[in-house]
């Protein structure tokens, strides 16, 4: 068998005996050159075999005689022997050409390889399997991890990541399966980044190892080192590992005063734990998280004390809605977390920080962590997810690069991807959104994680049938968050109807927790863009409710919150109104609109002093922040307070300062919305309705997951408004027509909206007679 073979290439000298005994003494010769170990005293050029061969061949070869010499059958047999000993030599060459391509070493000076080794990224290609080529046992795939994750924890190398060195891999491979292809290895490592890499082969016999790899320049093709291994049981797979990182070490010069360090107590002692965390890792990362926690939850039974596999479990469960198995899986690894590297363990601690809502410690810990190692997507991720939702650290552009770290990383950490493509379309940045979603589809066109994105730039630019029907597939093959999508693509068309069925659906369909609050939120929204006002408190409230012990979703709480309190202020119920935004407040007091929006309803109200008790209120909450998001709504109130004292050329400056912030830390809808009313009231008429229609305008860009705008009720009120300065400017056919899509939302309304009697007043007198 291969594996035999194996073995005894690496421990058995042929027996010369076998070969014939009249195989010329220089073929003899030639053929124990072929199989020596030694890779320097082993034939270095197959040329000089061809010419030994050759020469033999001329003077072996009989006189010319005539056929009536010599026997038909005596001729046929000196053939024979000539093709036995021809096949002999050619076995020799084989054999010896495969040493030579395994164990083949380039004599480079220590100080050339030290050189070499510490300046430039070395990754850990791959190792052909011989004795199950598709890899079905995940043999060389878990030794890619193992010695990967040992040399990039010992430190003193540049290691490229395993993950992105097998996304390299399926992009240059040319036909199906999962087996290693050495012969695309200076390809794949090229497409990584790698420099230097490690390739090999690897081969079980019974439960014996065997493993033979090298370490190649991937420039030049010189062999950096040569590294034989083997292991009599799979359990020493750790410590096979291991000992190829350290000889890896030595050879590039970053052996000496590397901090120790044991593959098995970090991780587990157990290879079918490993395996199953591997397989685990890749469904992960494939954003198959039902998948994935099956996996880890077989690592967990095959090892109790397997750290790591715990984390991801809590990832897992934690992206699939599910709090509570999230927060018990992280809460069980947490009395293992010591046997991980210092650096994993700060990731696990601040992973459960994170969701706990402990902010500070989780971003101190990690933005120290990115300092010294910034080789961990992980890092990155948690970072991104705290400038998401964290009212201190709220920073759509921070947010934005923390994610685009993590993606340059780990390319296939799919969560990412999504959280990235949010960040671009939240920003209106839609060409970089395109750029990215179309890299993804270029690796591989058929990845279903792909059909979310789709859906959410066909919204964004507009095209909201062409989505809904995407979303509508996805919500049948009951796709995480489709319904999410399938909602706004009918909302931002103005589908009031069929926004509500696909938000009752997703009621049904999901368990109280962060997924059924959001599903309530949006058949809340889409009941008020109705008319139907009370039902549309009713679940605003009730997703309130569930919200209220999810940590990191404190910001959406709030903003369901103030949707209600904008709808009691249209309905002239101001109390009510400003109990609602005060109670966004205390949810989370570093949610900054809350804030804006209290004061507005409190000057629309005449109680100015009170506004004033708000705005310096809010610039506290914005000065304990890290982003200028808290800026931002700073300069908006302040420009509303001066609209209110008639100070219109400093609220304009202050609209101005405003706009020249980042639009990741602008409301551009809210930020439209008060300069029409400044223009309004500056008697800039025409100005003042592009401005309001500039708030519908901006609807697509709300497509994001991330976008708490309460668009509904304010380009509901905007119509209105719009409608009254286009009857004011003599602009009829306009204002007839906005007033009428005014009351098409509200003109029915279950509660008394004073706009809405005014409306149909004025409506009636400009109707043709």
């Amino acid at each position: 068998t291969v594996s035999d073979t194996l073995a005894n290439i690496l421990q058995t000298d042929p027996d010369w005996h076998a070969l014939p005994q009249s195989t010329p003494a220089n073929i003899q010769v030639l053929v124990r050159r072929c199989l020596e170990k030694d890779p320097r005293r082993r034939l270095q050029h197959i040329g000089d075999a061809s010419i030994e061969i050759d020469e033999t061949l001329r003077s072996t070869a009989a006189p010319i005689i005539t056929a009536s010499s010599i026997s038909v059958k005596s001729e046929i047999a000196r053939k024979a022997k000539l093709r036995k000993m021809a096949m002999i030599i050619g076995a020799a060459i084989i054999i010896g050409a495969a040493l030579y391509f395994v164990f083949r070493s380039v004599r480079v000076p220590p100080q050339q390889a030290i050189r070499l080794g510490t300046s430039r990224a070395i990754g850990v290609i791959g190792f052909e399997n011989l004795t199950d080529p598709e890899d079905t046992d995940l043999l060389g795939r878990m030794l890619m991890g193992l010695i990967t994750t040992d040399l990039a924890e010992v430190g003193g190398l540049n290691v490229v990541s395993t993950v992105k060195v097998l996304t390299a891999l399926k992009k240059v491979r040319r036909s199906p399966g999962n087996g290693f292809d050495a012969t695309l290895a200076a390809e794949a490592a090229r497409m990584a980044g790698v420099q230097i890499m490690l390739v090999g082969q690897v081969g079980k016999t019974d439960e014996r190892l065997f493993l033979l790899a090298e370490l190649v320049d991937v420039e030049t093709g010189n062999i950096l080192g040569t590294h034989k291994k083997q292991a009599e049981s799979l359990s020493e797979l750790f410590s096979l590992a291991g000992a190829i990182a350290a000889e890896v070490r030595n050879r590039l010069g970053a052996g000496a005063g590397a901090r120790g360090f044991n593959l098995a107590q970090a991780l587990t002692t157990s290879p079918e734990a490993y395996r199953q965390y591997a397989v685990g890792e890749i469904a992960l990362h494939q954003d198959r998280w039902s998948d994935a926690a099956d996996c880890f939850d077989r690592a967990i039974r095959a090892d109790p004390t397997f750290a790591l596999a715990y984390y991801l479990l809590g990832m897992s469960h934690s992206w699939s809605g599910s709090s509570d198995k999230a927060e018990t899986a992280l809460q069980n690894g947490l009395q293992y977390v010591d046997r991980l590297p210092q650096r994993w363990q700060v990731v696990y601690r601040a992973f459960v920080d994170y969701r706990q809502g402990n902010y500070d410690s989780a971003y101190e810990s990690l933005q120290e962590l990115v300092e010294s190692s910034s080789d961990i997507p992980d890092a990155y991720y948690i970072l991104g997810e705290i400038a998401t939702h964290a009212g201190r650290y709220l920073d759509a552009l921070k947010a934005r690069e923390f994610f685009e770290k993590a993606l340059e990383i780990d390319p296939t950490f799919k969560i990412v991807f999504f959280h990235l493509f949010d960040a671009y379309v939240h920003g209106a940045d839609l060409p970089a959104a395109d750029r990215l979603l179309a890299r993804y589809r270029q690796q591989d066109p058929s990845d279903p994680a792909l059909a979310d994105p789709e859906v959410v730039i066909l919204t964004a630019k507009g095209q909201f049938d062409a989505a809904a029907a995407r979303a509508e597939e996805l919500v049948a093959q009951r796709h995480g968050i489709a319904f999410i999508r399938l909602f706004q693509a009918h909302l931002l068309a103005g589908n009031w109807e069929r926004a509500h069925r696909a938000a009752e659906n997703a009621i049904r369909r999901h368990p109280p927790g962060v997924l059924r609050a959001i599903a309530l939120g949006q058949r809340g929204l889409a009941q008020i863009a109705q008319g139907r006002l009370r039902a549309g408190l009713l679940d605003l409230r009730e997703a309130v409710e569930l919200l209220h012990d999810e940590i990191g979703f404190a910001n959406f709480a709030s903003s369901y919150l103030i949707h209600r309190a904008l709808v009691l202020e249209a309905a002239g119920d101001i109390e009510a109104a400003v109990k609602d935004s005060q109670e966004a407040i205390r949810v989370d007091p570093l949610y900054h609109p809350a804030y804006f929006w209290l004061g507005r309803i409190l000057l629309g109200a005449g109680r100015t002093e009170q506004a004033q008790e708000v705005f310096q209120e809010l610039k506290v909450a914005a000065q304990k922040t890290l982003a200028p998001t808290g800026r931002f709504w700073v300069h908006l109130l302040q420009a509303e307070l001066y609209l209110a004292a008639g100070r219109l050329t400093a609220a304009e400056t202050e609209l101005e300062r405003a706009a020249r912030l980042a639009p990741e830390h602008r409301d551009r809808a809210t930020e439209w919305l008060v300069r029409a009313r400044v223009e309004a009231a500056s008697g800039e008429l025409s100005e003042a309705i592009t401005s309001y229609g500039r708030i519908f305008e901006l609807g697509p860009s709300l497509s994001s997951l991330y976008s708490l705008h309460p668009w509904v009720v304010t380009t509901t009120r905007a119509l209105y408004a719009m409608a009254r300065l286009e009857e004011e400017a003599g602009n009829l056919a306009s204002a007839r027509q906005h007033y009428r899509q005014f009351l098409a939302r509200w003109g029915e309304a279950d509660l008394p909206i004073p706009d809405v009697q005014e409306a149909k007043s004025r409506l009636a007198k400009l109707e043709p007679q």
